[in-house]
């Protein structure tokens, strides 16, 4: 496999494979590591999707390994005082956002389910699973979190009164779960490549709107970003599988548009709406930016860190940050312009 190949799926689309050679810098997009800073956790690094960015707070919330939550100024990048330091039961992982309630919810190895409200600075354990939560979000102020029960069989669940609602028993459990903008419908990614797509208009049940194979069986699918451009919704999805898949969502259904092959796993992606364009984590020490919709390689940013886990981007700045499994640091990429301009 060519590193970084870009293959039309001939299913989708009839027009031949594609290959891009190694990008370079352009004038019109160059982005270079412009700072670092650490956050305080001694060697402890971070998990997938353990740190994140509030533009409404201008603040980065940072859940390293030592199992503590802090909080830091994304201009000066210091800590900020008035947020004391969070002490968890757990490290977490997969922080995501509800705007409606300015909270933030994430799970953890050990089973727990944690929210943070930002605007009253209040911390809540809401449940303790059987094992792991790999991920869990917010939904019309309803939480869902996805976790491995004790018997291996897994459930999607609701825990609107701590009552964990069955969808009925998978194969394989989920590592991310994305809202989806069209209809009452939530989207999953399993760890044996397959991703479910569920309706949330049923409750207490969550039937499978549909389910098909995203990626290669038992490959783990990491991580997921919804993009909305105008009035088509996209999906982009990552695997161990070595591929980032781009899909049109029309009508609750997934097309395969394009895959992009990379010469490592994809850990973390985002979406940059400014460029549209992906910025790709790859699991050593660098970032891809590509197109979303041609798949073209535009630039590449490497440095010294390994074991790559999580990127954020703050749009505001202008700017993506970077976290590590192996240090407490953040690696911080200014997007755009030229370096010293």
């Amino acid at each position: 496999m060519q590193p970084f190949q870009d293959q039309i799926d001939q299913k989708s689309l009839d027009s031949p494979a594609n290959s891009h050679p190694k990008a370079t810098n352009s004038p019109s997009f160059s982005p270079f590591l412009a700072n670092k800073f650490s956050v305080e956790a001694g060697d402890c690094g971070f998990l997938f999707g353990s740190v994140c960015y509030s533009s409404r707070h201008n603040m980065i919330i940072a859940c390293p390994l030592n199992d503590t939550m802090q909080f830091y100024d994304a201009t000066t990048f210091l800590r900020i005082k008035e947020r004391e330091t969070q002490r968890l039961d757990d490290s977490v992982m997969q922080i995501s956002f509800d705007p409606e309630t300015d909270t933030y919810i994430m799970g953890s190895p050990k089973g727990y389910i944690y929210t943070y409200n930002a605007s009253t600075n209040e911390l809540k354990k809401l449940k303790r699973c059987d094992s792991q939560v790999m991920t869990a979000i917010f939904v019309n102020s309803t939480c869902y979190a996805y976790s491995e029960s004790g018997s291996k069989e897994v459930f999607l669940g609701t825990l609107g009164n701590e009552n964990v609602v069955s969808s009925g028993p998978q194969n394989n459990y989920s590592f991310f779960l994305q809202r989806l903008s069209q209809g009452n419908l939530l989207l999953s990614g399993s760890a044996d490549g397959s991703m479910a797509i569920y309706r949330t208009d049923k409750l207490p049940r969550l039937p499978i709107f549909c389910s098909f194979r995203a990626h290669q069986d038992r490959m783990f699918m990491l991580t997921a970003q919804r993009i909305v451009i105008g009035q088509k919704e996209y999906v982009v999805t990552a695997s161990q599988d070595q591929t980032v898949k781009i899909w049109h969502l029309l009508k609750g259904r997934m097309r395969l548009l394009r895959v992009i092959c990379c010469e490592e796993i994809p850990v973390s992606l985002v979406y940059l709406e400014n460029y549209k364009m992906l910025a790709i984590a790859l699991g050593s020490e660098s970032v891809k930016f590509v197109r979303l919709l041609s798949g073209k390689l535009e630039s590449t940013i490497s440095w010294s860190e390994d074991n790559t886990r999580c990127l954020f981007f703050m749009k505001e700045r202008n700017m993506i940050g970077v976290t590590s499994y192996d240090h407490s640091s953040i690696e911080l990429i200014q997007l755009g312009g030229v370096k010293g301009g």
